[in-house]
Protein backbone atom coordinates (compact mmCIF):
# COMPACT_ATOMS: atom_id res chain seq x y z
CA UNK A 1 0.00 0.00 0.00
CA UNK A 2 1.51 3.22 -0.95
CA UNK A 3 1.31 6.83 0.63
CA UNK A 4 -1.59 8.09 -1.77
CA UNK A 5 -4.13 4.93 -1.04
CA UNK A 6 -3.21 5.28 3.03
CA UNK A 7 -4.68 9.06 2.94
CA UNK A 8 -7.80 8.10 0.86
CA UNK A 9 -8.67 5.62 3.53
CA UNK A 10 -7.76 8.09 6.09
CA UNK A 11 -9.62 11.12 4.92
CA UNK A 12 -12.93 8.97 3.75
CA UNK A 13 -12.57 6.97 7.02
CA UNK A 14 -12.99 3.58 5.34
CA UNK A 15 -11.14 1.90 7.99
CA UNK A 16 -13.81 0.15 9.15
CA UNK A 17 -15.06 -1.48 5.87
CA UNK A 18 -11.30 -2.54 4.60
CA UNK A 19 -10.92 -6.32 4.20
CA UNK A 20 -8.60 -8.61 6.24
CA UNK A 21 -5.81 -8.01 3.53
CA UNK A 22 -6.51 -4.26 3.63
CA UNK A 23 -6.35 -3.69 7.31
CA UNK A 24 -2.70 -5.73 7.13
CA UNK A 25 -1.60 -3.48 4.61
CA UNK A 26 -2.75 -0.67 5.90
CA UNK A 27 -0.89 -1.61 9.17
CA UNK A 28 2.04 -2.72 7.60
CA UNK A 29 2.33 1.03 5.52
CA UNK A 30 1.72 2.79 9.19
CA UNK A 31 4.29 1.07 11.12
CA UNK A 32 6.86 2.02 8.03
CA UNK A 33 5.94 4.97 6.93
CA UNK A 34 6.86 8.11 9.65
CA UNK A 35 4.79 10.58 7.07
CA UNK A 36 1.06 8.57 7.55
CA UNK A 37 2.18 7.73 10.97
CA UNK A 38 1.71 11.23 11.73
CA UNK A 39 -1.13 11.61 9.49
CA UNK A 40 -2.53 8.66 11.66
CA UNK A 41 -1.94 10.87 15.21
CA UNK A 42 -3.57 13.79 13.76
CA UNK A 43 -6.58 11.85 13.19
CA UNK A 44 -6.98 10.21 16.26
CA UNK A 45 -6.64 13.13 18.24
CA UNK A 46 -9.10 14.80 16.21
CA UNK A 47 -11.50 11.86 16.85
CA UNK A 48 -10.71 12.10 20.79
CA UNK A 49 -11.95 15.61 20.72
CA UNK A 50 -15.10 15.39 18.99
CA UNK A 51 -15.57 11.92 21.14
CA UNK A 52 -15.51 13.86 24.32
CA UNK A 53 -17.78 16.88 22.82
CA UNK A 54 -20.18 17.09 20.32
CA UNK A 55 -20.87 20.24 20.37
CA UNK A 56 -17.32 21.66 21.32
CA UNK A 57 -15.96 25.08 23.35
CA UNK A 58 -14.29 27.49 22.08
CA UNK A 59 -11.17 25.99 23.65
CA UNK A 60 -11.39 22.39 21.74
CA UNK A 61 -11.65 24.57 18.58
CA UNK A 62 -9.02 26.62 19.18
CA UNK A 63 -7.06 22.80 19.93
CA UNK A 64 -7.82 21.61 17.10
CA UNK A 65 -7.25 24.29 14.87
CA UNK A 66 -3.84 25.09 16.42
CA UNK A 67 -2.66 21.91 17.17
CA UNK A 68 -4.45 19.13 15.06
CA UNK A 69 -6.27 21.11 11.65
CA UNK A 70 -2.38 22.55 10.82
CA UNK A 71 -1.21 19.18 10.77
CA UNK A 72 -4.25 18.17 8.41
CA UNK A 73 -2.98 16.76 5.05
CA UNK A 74 -3.89 19.49 1.97
CA UNK A 75 -6.73 17.33 0.55
CA UNK A 76 -8.59 17.55 4.17
CA UNK A 77 -8.05 21.54 4.17
CA UNK A 78 -9.64 21.84 0.78
CA UNK A 79 -12.35 20.01 1.34
CA UNK A 80 -13.59 22.16 4.05
CA UNK A 81 -12.87 25.37 2.25
CA UNK A 82 -14.93 23.81 -0.87
CA UNK A 83 -17.90 23.55 2.14
CA UNK A 84 -17.48 26.71 3.86
CA UNK A 85 -17.78 27.92 0.09
CA UNK A 86 -20.75 25.95 -0.97
CA UNK A 87 -22.60 27.31 2.60
CA UNK A 88 -22.09 30.46 1.61
CA UNK A 89 -23.37 30.38 -1.76
CA UNK A 90 -26.40 28.80 -0.50
CA UNK A 91 -26.62 31.55 2.54
CA UNK A 92 -26.75 34.11 -0.52
CA UNK A 93 -29.28 32.54 -2.84
CA UNK A 94 -31.46 31.92 0.42
CA UNK A 95 -31.26 35.73 1.41
CA UNK A 96 -31.25 36.74 -2.54
CA UNK A 97 -34.83 34.84 -3.04
CA UNK A 98 -36.31 35.86 0.08
CA UNK A 99 -35.31 39.30 -0.40
CA UNK A 100 -37.00 39.62 -3.56
CA UNK A 101 -39.93 38.06 -2.34
CA UNK A 102 -40.26 40.83 0.30
CA UNK A 103 -40.02 43.51 -2.78
CA UNK A 104 -42.25 41.69 -4.82
CA UNK A 105 -45.30 41.73 -2.13
CA UNK A 106 -44.52 45.26 -1.51
CA UNK A 107 -44.59 46.33 -5.24
CA UNK A 108 -48.08 44.03 -5.49
CA UNK A 109 -49.17 46.28 -2.68
CA UNK A 110 -48.43 49.48 -3.74
CA UNK A 111 -49.62 49.35 -7.24
CA UNK A 112 -52.54 46.85 -7.27
CA UNK A 113 -55.76 48.76 -5.57
CA UNK A 114 -59.05 46.80 -6.18
CA UNK A 115 -60.76 50.14 -4.82
CA UNK A 116 -62.21 52.24 -7.69
CA UNK A 117 -60.96 55.47 -7.34
CA UNK A 118 -63.89 57.08 -9.50
CA UNK A 119 -67.51 56.84 -9.50
CA UNK A 120 -69.85 57.08 -12.29
CA UNK A 121 -72.19 60.09 -12.51
CA UNK A 122 -76.25 60.10 -11.53
CA UNK A 123 -78.33 57.70 -14.13
CA UNK A 124 -81.53 56.26 -14.63
CA UNK A 125 -81.00 53.05 -13.43
CA UNK A 126 -79.35 54.21 -10.35
CA UNK A 127 -76.20 51.92 -10.47
CA UNK A 128 -73.90 54.15 -8.67
CA UNK A 129 -71.74 52.70 -5.37
CA UNK A 130 -72.52 53.99 -2.03
CA UNK A 131 -69.06 54.06 -1.42
CA UNK A 132 -68.39 58.11 -1.17
CA UNK A 133 -68.48 60.23 1.81
CA UNK A 134 -69.77 62.91 -0.90
CA UNK A 135 -73.02 61.27 -2.65
CA UNK A 136 -76.57 62.85 -1.69
CA UNK A 137 -80.02 60.63 -1.26
CA UNK A 138 -82.67 62.79 -3.17
CA UNK A 139 -86.98 61.93 -3.08
CA UNK A 140 -88.95 63.79 -5.68
CA UNK A 141 -92.93 64.22 -5.45
CA UNK A 142 -93.37 65.28 -9.51
CA UNK A 143 -91.17 65.58 -12.28
CA UNK A 144 -87.52 66.30 -11.96
CA UNK A 145 -84.68 66.13 -13.92
CA UNK A 146 -80.79 65.47 -12.84
CA UNK A 147 -77.95 66.55 -15.32
CA UNK A 148 -74.68 65.09 -14.41
CA UNK A 149 -71.54 65.60 -15.54
CA UNK A 150 -72.07 63.28 -18.14
CA UNK A 151 -75.47 62.44 -18.38
CA UNK A 152 -78.99 63.25 -18.26
CA UNK A 153 -81.96 61.53 -16.32
CA UNK A 154 -85.63 61.98 -15.82
CA UNK A 155 -87.42 60.81 -12.43
CA UNK A 156 -91.09 60.65 -11.80
CA UNK A 157 -91.50 60.97 -7.71
CA UNK A 158 -88.63 58.13 -7.49
CA UNK A 159 -87.19 57.21 -4.17
CA UNK A 160 -83.12 57.03 -3.02
CA UNK A 161 -82.16 58.94 -5.82
CA UNK A 162 -78.13 59.25 -5.68
CA UNK A 163 -76.58 62.50 -6.54
CA UNK A 164 -72.83 63.31 -6.76
CA UNK A 165 -71.95 66.98 -6.18
CA UNK A 166 -72.93 69.89 -8.53
CA UNK A 167 -75.33 67.39 -10.23
CA UNK A 168 -77.96 70.22 -11.49
CA UNK A 169 -81.86 69.24 -10.25
CA UNK A 170 -84.62 70.88 -12.86
CA UNK A 171 -87.91 71.02 -11.85
CA UNK A 172 -89.99 72.66 -14.64
CA UNK A 173 -93.44 72.34 -12.83
CA UNK A 174 -94.36 72.96 -9.56
CA UNK A 175 -93.11 69.94 -7.35
CA UNK A 176 -91.40 68.83 -4.16
CA UNK A 177 -87.90 67.67 -3.40
CA UNK A 178 -86.25 66.34 -0.34
CA UNK A 179 -82.48 66.33 -0.58
CA UNK A 180 -80.45 64.43 2.06
CA UNK A 181 -76.49 65.39 2.46
CA UNK A 182 -73.67 63.60 4.18
CA UNK A 183 -73.82 65.52 7.04
CA UNK A 184 -77.05 64.30 7.68
CA UNK A 185 -78.71 67.84 6.69
CA UNK A 186 -81.88 67.98 5.10
CA UNK A 187 -83.11 70.49 2.20
CA UNK A 188 -86.66 70.59 0.92
CA UNK A 189 -87.24 72.61 -1.84
CA UNK A 190 -91.04 73.03 -3.06
CA UNK A 191 -91.52 74.93 -6.30
CA UNK A 192 -90.12 75.06 -9.04
CA UNK A 193 -86.74 76.38 -10.60
CA UNK A 194 -82.91 74.88 -11.19
CA UNK A 195 -80.39 73.75 -8.23
CA UNK A 196 -77.15 72.80 -7.68
CA UNK A 197 -76.49 71.04 -4.68
CA UNK A 198 -73.34 71.11 -2.60
CA UNK A 199 -71.53 70.22 0.53
CA UNK A 200 -71.41 73.61 1.46
CA UNK A 201 -73.62 75.53 -0.43
CA UNK A 202 -76.87 75.49 -2.52
CA UNK A 203 -77.45 77.44 -5.48
CA UNK A 204 -80.18 78.75 -7.08
CA UNK A 205 -80.15 80.09 -10.85
CA UNK A 206 -84.00 80.36 -11.87
CA UNK A 207 -87.60 79.83 -10.40
CA UNK A 208 -89.89 80.17 -7.68
CA UNK A 209 -89.55 78.02 -4.03
CA UNK A 210 -89.74 77.73 -0.73
CA UNK A 211 -86.73 76.51 0.55
CA UNK A 212 -86.51 74.57 3.96
CA UNK A 213 -83.30 73.77 5.91
CA UNK A 214 -82.58 71.89 8.90
CA UNK A 215 -79.99 70.12 10.82
CA UNK A 216 -77.39 72.30 9.30
CA UNK A 217 -74.24 73.30 10.70
CA UNK A 218 -72.96 77.16 10.78
CA UNK A 219 -71.52 78.22 7.36
CA UNK A 220 -73.62 77.27 4.67
CA UNK A 221 -75.07 79.25 2.07
CA UNK A 222 -77.62 79.62 -0.58
CA UNK A 223 -76.31 81.55 -3.62
CA UNK A 224 -78.38 83.41 -6.00
CA UNK A 225 -77.31 85.27 -9.05
CA UNK A 226 -77.50 88.76 -7.15
CA UNK A 227 -76.96 87.47 -3.44
CA UNK A 228 -75.52 85.22 -0.96
CA UNK A 229 -77.15 83.92 1.95
CA UNK A 230 -76.36 82.52 5.35
CA UNK A 231 -78.54 79.45 6.58
CA UNK A 232 -79.37 78.98 10.35
CA UNK A 233 -81.86 76.57 10.49
CA UNK A 234 -84.37 78.80 8.09
CA UNK A 235 -87.25 78.57 6.16
CA UNK A 236 -87.33 81.08 2.98
CA UNK A 237 -89.01 82.04 -0.05
CA UNK A 238 -86.74 82.52 -2.97
CA UNK A 239 -88.13 84.05 -6.54
CA UNK A 240 -85.57 84.61 -9.07
CA UNK A 241 -87.52 86.89 -12.23
CA UNK A 242 -86.36 89.25 -14.29
CA UNK A 243 -83.13 89.10 -13.03
CA UNK A 244 -84.20 90.33 -9.43
CA UNK A 245 -83.76 87.98 -6.21
CA UNK A 246 -86.83 88.17 -3.94
CA UNK A 247 -86.06 86.90 -0.41
CA UNK A 248 -88.27 86.51 2.48
CA UNK A 249 -87.80 85.15 5.97
CA UNK A 250 -90.62 82.49 6.95
CA UNK A 251 -88.80 80.87 9.73
CA UNK A 252 -85.37 81.23 11.40
CA UNK A 253 -82.60 84.24 10.92
CA UNK A 254 -80.08 84.14 7.04
CA UNK A 255 -77.10 86.65 6.61
CA UNK A 256 -77.24 87.86 3.59
CA UNK A 257 -74.38 89.85 1.26
CA UNK A 258 -75.20 91.90 -1.86
CA UNK A 259 -72.34 90.33 -4.35
CA UNK A 260 -72.01 93.84 -6.04
CA UNK A 261 -72.45 96.36 -3.38
CA UNK A 262 -71.00 94.14 -0.95
CA UNK A 263 -73.67 95.40 1.51
CA UNK A 264 -74.65 93.01 4.19
CA UNK A 265 -77.22 92.15 7.23
CA UNK A 266 -79.79 90.21 8.64
CA UNK A 267 -82.71 88.69 8.69
CA UNK A 268 -85.31 87.49 11.26
CA UNK A 269 -88.45 86.41 10.32
CA UNK A 270 -90.80 88.56 8.25
CA UNK A 271 -88.00 90.28 6.47
CA UNK A 272 -87.09 90.28 3.22
CA UNK A 273 -85.47 92.44 0.32
CA UNK A 274 -85.29 92.48 -3.44
CA UNK A 275 -81.79 91.64 -4.45
CA UNK A 276 -81.24 93.58 -8.37
CA UNK A 277 -78.00 93.74 -9.59
CA UNK A 278 -76.59 96.51 -8.59
CA UNK A 279 -79.15 97.60 -5.63
CA UNK A 280 -81.04 95.92 -2.78
CA UNK A 281 -84.58 97.16 -1.72
CA UNK A 282 -85.72 95.73 1.94
CA UNK A 283 -88.71 95.05 2.96
CA UNK A 284 -90.25 97.67 5.63
CA UNK A 285 -92.37 95.32 7.62
CA UNK A 286 -92.80 91.96 8.40
CA UNK A 287 -96.54 91.76 7.19
CA UNK A 288 -96.87 88.22 4.99
CA UNK A 289 -99.29 87.38 2.34
CA UNK A 290 -100.01 84.38 0.22
CA UNK A 291 -97.62 84.84 -3.14
CA UNK A 292 -98.69 83.26 -6.10
CA UNK A 293 -96.44 80.96 -8.09
CA UNK A 294 -95.92 81.39 -11.64
CA UNK A 295 -93.98 79.07 -14.04
CA UNK A 296 -91.26 81.14 -16.74
CA UNK A 297 -93.44 80.46 -19.56
CA UNK A 298 -96.75 81.35 -18.05
CA UNK A 299 -96.66 85.46 -17.47
CA UNK A 300 -99.83 85.72 -15.59
CA UNK A 301 -99.67 84.68 -11.62
CA UNK A 302 -101.98 82.12 -10.35
CA UNK A 303 -102.11 80.76 -6.61
CA UNK A 304 -100.19 77.93 -5.56
CA UNK A 305 -102.06 74.79 -5.51
CA UNK A 306 -98.70 71.97 -5.26
CA UNK A 307 -101.06 69.30 -4.03
CA UNK A 308 -98.25 68.28 -1.49
CA UNK A 309 -98.79 65.99 1.25
CA UNK A 310 -95.82 65.89 3.23
CA UNK A 311 -95.61 70.02 3.16
CA UNK A 312 -98.88 72.11 3.10
CA UNK A 313 -97.99 75.75 3.89
CA UNK A 314 -98.85 78.24 1.46
CA UNK A 315 -95.40 79.95 -0.10
CA UNK A 316 -95.69 83.42 1.04
CA UNK A 317 -94.09 86.71 0.29
CA UNK A 318 -94.69 90.23 0.97
CA UNK A 319 -97.15 92.24 -0.78
CA UNK A 320 -95.38 94.32 -3.92
CA UNK A 321 -97.09 97.63 -2.97
CA UNK A 322 -94.81 97.68 0.27
CA UNK A 323 -91.70 96.58 -1.67
CA UNK A 324 -89.99 100.17 -1.14
CA UNK A 325 -86.40 100.89 -0.25
CA UNK A 326 -85.72 101.38 3.62
CA UNK A 327 -82.86 101.35 6.09
CA UNK A 328 -84.11 98.55 8.28
CA UNK A 329 -82.50 96.53 8.75
CA UNK A 330 -78.95 98.71 9.35
CA UNK A 331 -76.57 97.30 6.26
CA UNK A 332 -72.81 97.41 6.52
CA UNK A 333 -70.17 96.55 4.48
CA UNK A 334 -68.06 93.63 5.37
CA UNK A 335 -67.40 89.29 3.77
CA UNK A 336 -70.45 87.53 4.58
CA UNK A 337 -67.99 84.41 5.87
CA UNK A 338 -66.97 86.59 8.63
CA UNK A 339 -70.58 85.94 9.65
CA UNK A 340 -70.58 82.38 9.88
Amino acid sequence: MDCRRFQEILDEAALNELSSQERAAFTLHLSGCNICRRHWDAHQKVQAVFDETFKPDESSLSKIHSGVVSRLPFSTINQGKSLEKNLSRLFWKISTTFAVAILGVILFFNFYNPIPQSFPTQNSENKIPFSSSNVFFATFLGEGTIIGKNDRSKVISSEAVKLLPNDRIIMEKPGSSRIVLPNLGTITLVGFGEFKVGDEDLSVSRGTCKLIFSAFPRGYKVRLPNAILGIRGTIINVEILDGTDTVMVLEGKIEWQHKISKKTGFFKAGQGAKFARKDVILFPSPVLETVTVSSPSNASSQPSHLGLPSISQDISSPSAGNLVQDNYPSTQTRSIDEGF
